[in-house]
């Protein structure tokens, strides 16, 4: 999980898509986090990516490192409401703004679950690993 985390912070920013109503829907994402044991992201709630996980949660998080590899992870994005969720998301933003973003309410912190990375190496190597 750690790695999962750490890789995306050094991407930056990361894309995230899931459907809505059978028409895809990506958005750039620029915030993860590790809380209760779980990979976690957060989503603006005025955006048509936060519309769609809320009626489909399966989604897909696509990255491409500064070193030329890619990730993708693949599993279901769960809404998490707790106020210790979004404390914990709000302490690991990279940037005020970010952390002051997720303790206002603009954001919602979102918890991957039954995931799955693979890591692409551009030597053609591929690393697989399961998040919980």
């Amino acid at each position: 999980m750690e790695r999962t985390v750490e890789y995306l912070r050094e991407c930056g920013v990361f894309f995230v898509a899931a459907a809505d109503g059978g028409r895809p829907c990506v958005e750039p994402v620029g915030e993860a986090g590790l809380f209760d044991g779980a990979v976690y992201i957060s989503v603006r709630r005025e955006t048509a990516l936060y519309r769609a996980l809320k009626k489909n949660a399966a989604a897909e998080i696509a990255a491409m490192h500064p070193d030329k590899s890619w990730l993708s992870v693949t599993g279901r994005l769960a809404e998490d409401c707790r106020p210790a969720a979004h404390a914990a998301m709000a302490e690991s933003g990279r940037d005020t703004l970010s952390a002051v973003c997720v303790r206002d309410g603009d954001r919602a912190v979102f918890r991957i679950e039954g995931g799955r990375a693979v890591m692409h190496e551009i030597i053609g190597r591929t690393q697989t690993w399961d998040l919980p």
